[in-house]
């Protein structure tokens, strides 16, 4: 979990492969677990390619790892 001095909070769960139904679920899982320890935080899912179409809950937000690594940070 990522804690910016500011208060904002963020999990983040990193695969490399999320084109395997199950390894997204997975992920996914985790991360809604977590969620229910750390209500404030929101949740975002990282992989090297993002599959396209792939169905994941509203409250989750998926990056592209060069995305995500290249983005400016606030």
């Amino acid at each position: 979990m990522a804690r910016y001095p500011e208060g904002r909070q963020e999990m983040i769960q990193v695969c490399d492969d999320l084109t395997a139904r199950e390894a997204r679920e997975r992920e996914v899982r985790a991360l809604l677990e977590a969620a229910g320890e750390h209500p404030q935080a929101s949740p975002h899912l990282v992989g090297l390619d993002l599959p396209v179409g792939a169905e994941l809950p509203p409250s989750v937000t998926a990056h592209a790892a060069g995305d995500w690594l290249l983005a400016p940070k606030p």
